[in-house]
């Protein structure tokens, strides 16, 4: 007996048919990279505040960690807005009468040097089309699969196989 696939669905069939439930993703209209670019610029403006406001307070040292999470986090373009606002408070910063020439330039440098070495990773991992740290979990993945589907089955009795 065939089957009849032209005839219409009957409307009880598909009243009685479980009806999915579909849910929408709250954060679909925001860029969590825009947000974590402008949390990254909104922290390095409270730094540049604190550094200026009370220099006893609020070291300079606080803006390495900020350098640090942006290279990690943030593709080339977003990292030189952030670079940007760092390099204006450093600058800021520097302009400070008390400071010696020597720790002003010194802090330049080391920033200059972290900022670079962020650079580098940012621009890695763009490259190879990660973001953040999943990464590195999605290479070991990788590497866990290919040597799982490079290991030699068991064979037969009487059949040998080297690798």
């Amino acid at each position: 007996m065939a089957i009849d696939t032209d005839r219409p669905v009957d409307p009880v069939d598909q009243a009685e048919a479980p009806r999915r439930r579909e849910f929408t993703n709250r954060f679909a209209g925001l860029d969590v990279e825009r947000a974590v670019t402008a949390g990254l610029l909104i922290a390095v403006v409270l730094v540049g505040v604190g550094v200026t406001a009370a220099p006893e307070s609020v070291p300079i040292s606080l803006l390495f960690p900020l350098v640090v999470v942006a290279g990690l986090v943030l593709r080339p373009g977003q990292l030189v807005a952030v670079f940007v606002a760092v390099g204006g408070v450093a600058t800021f910063w520097a302009w400070n009468p008390s400071l010696t020439a020597q720790r002003a330039l010194g802090v330049i440098a080391s920033l200059v040097a972290v900022m670079a070495l962020s650079w580098v990773v940012s621009r890695s991992r763009a490259l190879v089309g990660t973001r953040g740290l999943s990464g590195d979990r999605m290479f070991a993945e990788l590497r866990d699969r290919i040597a799982q589907v490079g290991q030699v089955p068991e064979l037969p009795e009487g059949w040998a196989a080297t690798a």
